[in-house]
Formats: C-alpha cells, sequence, structure tokens
C-alpha cells in the first residue's frame, strides 16, 4: 500500500472506458499503475483535451475486459444502470476500494453494498466531459473537486494515496466527506425528471462511446 514518495504506485482500475472514465484514465495514468476496464476493450490510446481549443493529446493506457486481481482501488464510471451489471467485473479484486462516480439511488447503492460491504466509497466527479468528434472534451470546473464519501477506516490509506494521485495530475480534490452518498442520491432525484423527460420529448441520445473508438 503506498505511503509515501518511494511507494510503488497505486495499482488502480477504471471500469467504464465512456468520456469521465477516458478523462480519469488520462491523467491517472501519469501518476499510477493503471488498467481501463472495458466490456469489450478497445485498445487504442485515448484521445483527450481540454474544453475551448485546448490540445488534444493522445495516451497509450492498457486495456482488460475485468480487474486485475491485485488491484487497490477500483474507479467505478459506468452508466447508472450498469451499475449493478458491472460487478462481475469488479469479482476477481476482492479486497479492492470501489469508489463510485457513478451516481447510485439509495437502493441501487444498498444492492452494492451488500456485495462490496465497506469497500464501497460514493464520490462525485469533478470533471464534465463530453464526446467532440474524434476526442473527449473536458473541463474541471474550480468550484467542482472531486468529492469522495468518508471511507472505512482500514481503507483510508488507499483513500488517501488516491486522492494524493488526482491532485497530482491536476485534478483538484476535497478531503472524504460522510454527506456525499446523501448529496449524490439528492443529486440524482432531482435530475431524473429531467432524464426522462429527454425520451419522452424525442431528442437523441448523447452517451459517450469509447475514445478509441471513431
Amino acid at each position: 500500500m503506498p505511503t509515501g514518495p518511494s511507494s510503488p504506485p497505486l495499482r488502480v482500475s477504471i471500469v467504464g472506458a465512456g468520456c469521465l472514465g477516458s478523462v480519469y484514465a488520462a491523467h491517472l495514468a501519469e501518476a499510477v499503475e493503471l488498467t481501463l476496464v472495458a466490456r469489450e476493450p478497445a485498445g487504442g490510446p485515448l484521445r483527450v483535451g481540454r474544453d475551448l481549443g485546448g490540445e488534444v493529446r493522445e495516451v497509450t493506457v492498457p486495456w482488460t475486459s475485468a480487474v486485475p486481481a491485485d488491484a487497490e482501488l477500483v474507479l467505478l464510471a459506468v452508466r447508472s444502470d450498469q451499475a449493478e451489471a458491472a460487478l462481475a467485473t469488479l469479482a476477481p479484486a476482492r479486497d479492492a476500494v470501489v469508489v463510485s462516480l457513478t451516481p447510485l439511488l439509495p437502493p441501487t447503492r444498498a444492492r452494492l453494498a451488500a456485495t462490496l460491504g465497506d469497500r464501497l466509497v460514493s464520490a462525485m466527479a469533478g470533471v464534465i466531459a463530453y464526446r467532440k468528434g474524434s476526442h473527449v472534451a473536458y473541463y474541471t470546473p474550480r468550484s467542482l473537486p472531486t468529492r469522495l464519501g468518508l471511507p472505512a477506516e482500514r481503507h483510508a490509506a488507499v483513500v488517501r494515496a488516491f486522492l494524493a494521485a488526482l491532485d497530482r495530475v491536476g485534478l483538484p480534490t476535497t478531503a472524504p466527506h460522510a454527506e456525499v452518498p446523501g448529496i449524490v442520491a439528492a443529486t440524482v432525484v432531482a435530475l431524473l425528471p429531467i432524464l426522462l423527460g429527454v425520451p419522452a420529448a424525442g431528442a437523441r441520445s448523447t452517451r459517450c462511446s469509447p475514445t478509441s473508438r471513431r
């Protein structure tokens, strides 16, 4: 477990190669031992760039279809309706902390917690990302750092190492807070009518596919 500058890098797997997962992966690849997990690993480089004319860069990361057994932390970045299905992907890493950037309603979170126990930590993404042509554009609002819920004491060191890695690669964070799961749930409930209203109005879906697919 990383405890200082001379320690080996944290072993992190990101489940979900859409817009959000791709941006976090492209940054964290500089600071951790990273794997990017997808149902159908594309295998190509990630192409990401800051919004408003930022330079697009290509980042090569290892792809896989399942979380490695030795992963210390898993970052869940799939759609809400895919969260429970992702449990099978997480199965090999029996001891890994699972940080969910996926917004979870209380019933879904309870079902995941029934399997993951105190390894599950709710989080709020500090990145807004979207597909722009052949790459993912993103920005990091100053008022929206990556926020994590309070981890169990036995996982605190891994969570601290993860937050330190995010800060080193330019993705700001705040200290873990016990209120984060409730804030996530309230946000999802508030946005649910809007999300349901888009397809009802006949609008097209703009889901973000993996970045290495053209």
